[in-house]
């Protein structure tokens, strides 16, 4: 090849020990993610993931409502749950303590340093980071009546509370089906597009 055949004997070497060009290009990724962040790849791993696990406070205010409902509906269950059993009742899950509404801003209050934070590590992110100022706004307008009577909430199931199911993504609208391409996500990682 253009360089003196140079590449074929490294791809024999590469082999030769067992790895594929996927093992070599997760190393580059690996160097890359380290040297761009100072944050090592599980690590990196671990906070998108916390993101995108608690994402319901960074989507669109009509898809952020129909979220806190069923989180909340969740919550309430398992604290439900708990008190038929004589078990203590977690503080967030206790519906005769807590209102949807205010476990919505608390969160806020609590996650937002923490995305923030994530946003400065990951500025391809800062965007949807920035949208939690908005949502939280949007709190302060509502109180769960208001919100029960716009989402709904699970039906009664009885004595035995049963953990609510989403029937569709297509309900939500186009947000909750979008997925980051490699792109979106080697964007956000500050990386050149694979």
């Amino acid at each position: 090849g253009a360089l003196g055949g140079g590449e074929e004997k490294g791809k024999e070497d590469s082999d030769a020990e067992g790895e594929s060009s996927g093992e070599l290009l997760g190393e580059a990724v690996t160097r890359a993610v380290s040297a761009s962040t100072g944050v090592s790849i599980p690590i990196a791993q671990e906070l998108l993931m916390k993101v995108a696990d608690t994402s319901n406070v960074l989507k669109p205010c009509h898809v952020a409502r129909k979220w806190a409902v069923r989180v909340t509906d969740e919550f309430f269950n398992q604290g439900d749950m708990e008190r038929m059993r004589g078990l203590p009742v977690t503080p967030t899950c206790d519906r005769e303590k807590q209102t949807r509404v205010g476990l919505q801003k608390g969160f806020i209050g609590f996650i937002k340093t923490f995305f923030c934070n994530v946003a400065t590590l990951f500025p391809g992110i800062r965007d949807s980071v920035d949208q939690i100022d908005v949502v939280r706004e949007m709190w302060d307008g509502y109180d769960d009546k208001m919100l029960e009577e716009e989402v709904g909430v699970f039906p009664d199931y009885g004595k035995e509370p049963v953990m609510p199911t989403i029937e569709s993504e297509d309900e939500f609208g186009e947000e909750l089906s979008t997925v980051m391409s490699r792109e979106a996500v080697a964007a956000a990682l500050g990386l050149p597009n694979p």
